[in-house]
């Protein structure tokens, strides 16, 4: 009994010591301090001021669509771009291109700014396919940092 316990208590430091000299397995290494993982996401890089446009259907603002307040931010942005949508019912197709980050939505109120295109999936495309569910979004976003505030996106 006492050998045996001998052999264990013996195995034990072998195998702490070897994990002490060793170097560690790379799935078993600390990120460094200063370094998170990012999980294949990139670090957020804070804007670098704030610009703001106003869209109104009506005429009243500095455009009358959404689509061409997006136009008009420039590509690879870099600061937060506020277009403050005026209430009114917007029948038009938006997309937000990757190129264009930092863009906030903000509207006048879920029931009073709405957003709304009006494609079906069994619809036809400019190249003859159906366009499916995927593509008759009223809005699409593709880019990071994109924030929406009391507005509605309606697809009917």
């Amino acid at each position: 009994m006492v050998r045996e316990r001998v052999v264990v208590v013996m195995a034990f430091a072998v195998a702490t010591l070897a994990t002490s000299l060793l170097p560690p397995l790379a799935c078993q290494a600390a990120p460094a301090p200063c370094e998170r993982p990012t999980r294949g996401h990139h670090q957020y890089r804070q804007p670098v001021g704030v610009r703001r446009i106003v869209v109104d259907a009506s005429g009243g603002g500095d455009f009358l669509s959404i689509q061409q307040a997006v136009n008009s931010v420039p590509e690879n942005n870099t600061v937060r771009v506020i277009m403050q949508i005026n209430a009114g019912s917007y029948i038009e197709k938006v997309v937000v291109p990757a190129t264009k980050p930092y863009i906030t939505f903000q509207g006048a109120g879920r029931d009073m700014t709405v957003v709304e295109w009006h494609d079906r999936a069994s619809d036809r495309g400019p190249d003859g396919q159906q366009l499916r569910t995927y593509n008759t979004a009223s809005v699409t976003v593709l880019s990071n940092y994109f924030t929406a505030k009391n507005i509605s996106f309606k697809v009917s």
